[in-house]
């Protein structure tokens, strides 16, 4: 199974959105995020975002794996900051040296994974595959999407149903 590494926005919906064990369940101990990733979650909990405070546990608990990175990882990471942000550019650093999933709605960030050969998804991609593996059923899937919005999620579909 490959690794999937977490940028802050697609891990973030599925926590505000309460269904954070949909990725649990679905990539077991395959869920990664960078250290750079770790420092914006503590951010987003300083601006009041209180339910982010369930990454210390799930990390305590190696459900969420961080992941520092090594000197080429940090210098590939420099050199996407012209056009990223460093937690997408070090998501893509760590999974092209690791060969793993990049994880990450940002569009920018998947064009520079496509242009790198890196396997990409994103929040919809995932709420996909988890109603074709039927970890979710398809109502259960348009009622987190629908949640994720209600949190602030800006969505290129209303429901998962419309993209299946």
């Amino acid at each position: 199974m490959h690794k999937y590494i977490f940028d802050t926005v697609t891990l973030s919906n599925f926590i505000l959105a309460d269904s954070v064990n949909v990725l649990i369940n679905m990539y077991k101990n395959n869920i990664f995020i960078t250290n750079e990733i770790f420092l914006e979650l503590e951010i987003s909990i300083s601006k009041g975002f209180n339910k982010i405070k369930i990454i210390n546990e799930l990390l305590k608990s190696r459900e969420i794996n961080k992941i520092i990175l090594n000197d080429d990882e940090y210098k590939f990471t420099l050199d996407l900051l012209n056009n990223l942000g460093i937690g997408e550019a070090s998501c893509i650093a760590a999974a092209k040296s690791r060969n793993a999933v990049v994880v990450t709605d940002d569009r920018m960030a998947r064009s520079v994974c496509m242009e790198n050969k890196l396997l990409v998804t994103g929040t919809i991609g995932i709420l996909k595959s988890a109603v074709y593996s039927k970890e979710l059923t398809l109502q259960t899937a348009d009622s987190i999407l629908n949640n994720m919005i209600e949190n602030g999620y800006y969505a290129p579909v209303s429901r998962i149903s419309d993209v299946l």
